[in-house]
């Protein structure tokens, strides 16, 4: 095999590998997940060549004369040197190991003993490295996600004053076949949260996800890896104390929270993990996993005003109602009238000798390269950041406020996309040291917020994916990425009016607010659909404005402390059980967002979760049954604004209101911050930090009740001058009433309580929440339009088939699955499993319960075209424009064969995607039931002629290339006499997988995993027959 030029030449592999019942599930989730997992090399391989190679891989196949032997870069050098051809091919059970599959299933009893890790003091009190041995201390990589990597290297000596001087929870590690698998054990009831860009549920307690940064065009609840990679769990323990753990590897990493208060990482090579707290609070760990990681980079206060974009603006009459011939001149035009330009720049580097950009990358010898030859920047080298920041300084010269990086997970490594980012970044400070940059990236790692903001990726117009907005933002905040939100209204799919709407209530009230949708759409901008969509689009932008200065305040914050912009519910009361899983409503610092973000449904204010304490519902005079509902906790003061066009048109001499809500004291609090908004002056003091408060106090010469409020400055910092502007107050007190003041800010202001109020009539109101009902309806809703007609099966009902000698149950309302499968001549029940669980699925990836296993299906047809047999069809929508089809049926009305043809098929995916959907594997997952271990086995003859018999033994058989079944396998029952034999198309399946747990014989077909386009589905046709054990092993001798 030649030597390739770059690390990024693909090193293609599907039939080197044969098992022998010991292959590695974590080594074959890797390798089916990317090119980069696996290298085979001849014995011959230059060695010290291939150690440099090893490192950005987890395992190494070495073909000798007639052994294939895999190992972990760790074990080079036991490896002899052979060479020749191979003539049959199996694993040593030396260098492979069996991992199982998670929490539901038995472990090997191959698998190394854990061990208890060593560990250090780091960074602060309370903060823990820990590593498998000394070994595996020296032979970890330097940190990519540190600000300093010195940080991690260097212990601390605790002060005598300090009081966590050991660390409560100890790592347990089991270092197997190059890799680590790390355990954290808590207490019971903990609950997990973090793990980066997730999708799905706020709470991550029972979830498995795949830190690997992926393309995920149209990602579902279920998918298991999107764009960025954080490797990270924040748990909240049953006390309200919270505990953080990260995993600091640049290495593909499965985060495993399925097992009851259990943590478990798992990736290749020897990496350390760092431990925080536990600390009283969730805000105390993010802080402190800002001192190891960082903080995001203050942004210019433009970028928290609302961004449009769609894929597609491609001419400037599309941009100004001419493709850019003059963009300097475009960018003047859009200054003119109070627009900032982001401008993209994707990683992919046309290959067009002449062109500047690639000759001077040729020269510079900066280019890492795909199979195919493409060019990508390598940014792990300095000289190619710096080669990427002139680029950058060029560019920013025509006019650009901000870059988007956008396509930056070219699937070679984690940090791809964080380290363009961190180029773009330079780049632009050398384009304008004086002047903060804005880079938006949609990959990241851990540490990526230093250099970017975020958004959620390529998601859809769904119901789905406007819920999924909240705990996704929240989750990234959780995780040290607070500057983030979704493509309001979805980028691929057409939104309807009221979700539209909805969309932007939630949307203008997250970090990053941006619509954008995808080309071939229908339009997104507010004026393209009915008035009534427009007034509530505009009311909620006006919302947004008018809380910049909380907001900007809020940004300041989390630069300074690390602490989210947003955060969950729980962070108000982290003991309270019940706002743990409440993920449609948030915070931004004290002022609480409830949200509706189901169709048809109005936000309802007496059903709203609500931390303890006093909680004062207000608006801005816009309350609509699309916008969500606003809390303000007692004891706080927030800062607002006008509403303005843009951010530029703000002046600092604009009155500024604070909004109020007294606690059961009659006392609140609250701080606003401003700066210049665009510079780096306020690292040297240039800006106004004002502590404001307000106190209910008894004043001979208030209103009729004798009591009066005040409000003033209790602390000033910076040195910017206070401008002379007007102060507004709003004073929040019960049923909507309010009070309302006006001075000057930095004088004294007084408002006096009216006689028929007190803080405990207040107080008692506030708790009754006696309130209005809301008159206006919801934005009528289009139907959404299916591309054709589903039959009428009730939601839980069961479908029963006959086909020849077979009965069938079907559950098409979860994952279309066949729970029961009879054989009524022999009578047996050949499937072990639960309605919800078990029996026959399929998945739609390598991963065990990918999606496509619990989702809805849609009945198509509910008869066979064969007369006198019964048979069905279905379709499950599995995100990103994907559908899974099953059709199930007999060869006749006496047919002694069941007949099941399976599918992936793309129905919608995007153009931004060039038609092609996310990795997927149509994997059939069969669970055979086993009445005696001693009396079952399988049975088959392999492509390659041998006949082979396969008892029961722990962990996976994973048969490949020659080594699967020439088209048929059997399960056979000794004790009953009984064997369901299995025929597929092996041109259709290229791995079978043979798992044997408690009661349990998975008889598995995967397809090859690839992306799918309308023209290039994934399908696997197969058929199941009962024989007697007499007519097996007559055909299979």
């Amino acid at each position: 095999m030649p030597l390739p030029k770059t690390l990024a030449q693909t090193f293609a592999f599907r039939s080197n590998v044969a098992g022998s019942g010991l292959m590695s599930r974590f080594d074959r989730r890797a390798l089916a997940h990317s090119s980069w997992t696996e290298i085979v090399v001849p014995l011959t391989f230059d060695r010290t060549f291939l150690a440099k190679l090893a490192a950005f891989c987890s395992r190494v196949v070495f073909i000798a004369s007639s052994l294939t032997f895999i190992c972990g870069p760790s074990s080079l050098h036991k490896i002899p040197v052979q060479h020749g051809c191979i003539r049959r091919q199996f694993c040593s059970s030396r260098s492979i190991r069996a991992i199982g599959r998670g929490p539901e299933e038995k472990g090997s009893d191959l698998m190394p003993p854990a061990k208890k890790m060593l560990w250090a003091p780091i960074i602060q009190e309370g903060v823990f490295r820990f590593d498998a041995n000394e070994g595996a201390k020296k032979q970890a990589w330097p940190s990519v996600s540190f600000v300093n990597g010195q940080d991690r290297e260097s212990p601390i000596t605790l002060t005598a004053e300090a009081h966590i001087r050991e660390p409560l929870y100890i790592p347990q590690c089991r270092t197997d076949n190059g890799s680590q698998t790390i355990t954290v054990k808590l207490p019971e009831g903990t609950s997990f949260y973090g793990t980066g860009e997730v999708s799905g549920p706020l709470e991550r307690t029972g979830k498995r996800v795949f830190a690997w940064n992926t393309d995920a065009w149209g990602y579902g609840p279920s998918t298991t890896a999107l764009y960025q990679s954080h490797p990270w769990v924040l748990a909240l323990l049953p006390d309200g104390t919270t505990f953080g753990v990260l995993a600091d590897t640049t290495r593909r990493a499965e985060i495993d929270t399925r097992k009851a208060s259990t943590i478990r990482f798992v990736a290749s090579g020897s990496y350390p993990v760092i431990t925080f707290g536990p600390f009283s609070s969730p805000e105390a760990v993010l802080t402190a996993l800002s001192k190891a990681t960082g903080t995001l980079a203050m942004p210019p206060k433009w970028t928290l005003g609302y961004q449009q974009c769609r894929w597609s603006y491609e001419t400037a009459d599309r941009v100004v109602e001419e493709t850019f011939p003059e963009p300097a001149k475009l960018s003047d035009l859009l200054h003119e009238k109070g627009f900032k330009g982001v401008w993209m720049l994707d990683p992919g580097i046309k290959q067009e000798p002449g062109w500047s950009v690639y000759d001077s990358g040729t020269a510079e010898d900066v280019w890492v390269l795909q199979a195919n030859k493409k060019p990508y920047a390598d940014y792990t080298q300095a000289k190619t950041r710096k080669w990427w920041g002139g680029l950058v300084k060029d560019f920013v010269k025509i006019g650009v406020d901000g870059i988007w990086n956008d396509m930056n997970e070219p699937a070679v490594f984690k940090v791809y996309g964080m380290l363009m980012a961190r180029s773009t970044y330079e780049g632009m400070i050398l384009a304008n040291p004086e002047k903060r940059p804005f880079v938006l990236t949609r990959a990241g790692h851990v540490g990526s917020q230093r250099y970017a903001a975020t958004w959620t990726g390529d998601n859809l117009s769904s119901w789905i994916h406007l819920e999924m907005s909240i705990p996704m933002s929240l989750n990234l905040g959780l995780s040290g990425q607070p500057f983030s939100g979704p493509d309001i209204g979805g980028f691929g799919g057409n939104a309807t009016p009221q979700m539209f709407a909805r969309w932007m209530g939630i949307g203008a009230m997250l970090p990053f607010a941006r619509g954008h949708s995808e080309k071939g759409t229908v339009d997104h901008e507010p004026w393209e659909f009915v008035k009534e969509c427009e007034d509530v689009y505009r009311q909620a932008l006006y919302r947004r404005y008018r809380i910049l200065p909380h907001l900007y305040t809020l940004f300041c914050k989390a630069h300074t402390t690390g602490v989210p912009i947003m955060s969950p519910l729980f962070f108000a009361d982290p003991k309270d059980e019940k706002l743990r899983k409440v993920e449609d409503s948030f915070l931004l610092g004290p002022l609480l967002v409830a949200a509706c973000t189901k169709a048809g449904k109005k936000p309802d204010p007496k059903k709203t979760v609500l931390p303890s304490g006093l909680w004062q519902l207000f608006d801005f005079d816009d309350s609509h049954p699309d916008l969500p509902l606003l809390f303000l906790k007692g004891g706080s003061i927030i800062p607002t604004g006008q509403v303005s066009q843009n951010t530029g048109d703000v002046s600092e001499n604009d009155p500024i209101t604070l909004i109020i809500a007294l606690e059961e004291e009659g006392k609140a609090e609250g701080t606003l911050y401003e700066d210049d908004g665009d510079s780096f002056e306020y690292k040297k003091g240039q800006f106004l930090l004002t502590r404001y408060s307000a106190a209910l106090v008894s004043s001979s010469t208030g209103g009729s009740s004798g009591k009066k409020i005040v409000i003033k400055i209790t602390q000033s910092d910076g040195y910017l001058s206070r401008p002379k502007r007007p102060l507004k107050v709003r004073i929040l007190l019960a049923n909507k009433a309010e009070l309302e003041g006006e001075g000057v800010d930095g004088e004294e202001l007084t408002v006096d309580l009216p006689s028929r109020f007190d803080m405990a009539q207040i107080t008692t109101l506030i708790q009754q929440q006696d309130l209005p009902k809301e008159d206006d309806e919801n934005i009528p809703d289009e139907a959404d339009h299916k591309t054709s007609e589903s039959l009428a099966v009730p939601p839980t009902t069961l479908l029963d088939l006959k086909i020849g000698d077979w009965s069938l149950k079907v559950a098409p309302w979860i994952g279309g699955r066949i729970v029961s499968m009879i054989h009524e001549p022999t009578e047996t029940e050949w499937l072990e499993g639960k309605l919800e669980h078990g029996a026959y699925e399929e998945y739609s990836g390598v991963e065990y319960r990918s999606p496509g296993c619990v989702e809805q299906y849609d009945v198509k047809k509910e008869q066979s075209d064969i007369e006198g047999t019964d048979g069905v069809v279905m379709e499950g929508d599995i995100g990103g424009g994907l559908v899974m089809c099953r059709q199930i049926g007999g060869k006749g009305a006496d047919s002694k064969i069941v007949q099941i043809s399976s599918s992936i098929e793309a129905r919608s995916v995007g153009a931004g995607s060039g038609g092609f959907s996310r990795l997927v594997c149509l994997r059939v997952h069969p669970s055979f039931k086993v009445a005696n271990y001693e009396l079952a086995l399988v049975k088959f003859t392999s492509i390659s002629g041998e006949a082979r018999e396969i008892v029961p033994k722990p962990g996976d058989i994973m048969l490949t290339a020659d080594d699967r079944p020439n088209g048929e396998w059997a399960f056979l029952d000794k004790e009953n006499g009984v064997a369901i034999v299995n025929r597929f198309n092996p041109e259709q399946v290229f791995t079978c997988v043979i798992h044997w747990s408690a009661g349990i014989c998975n008889l598995e077909l995967w397809s090859e995993e690839r992306p799918v386009s309308k023209e290039t589905p994934l399908q696997i046709c197969h058929e199941y027959e009962t024989v007697s054990e007499q007519e097996l092993l007559q055909s299979q001798p």
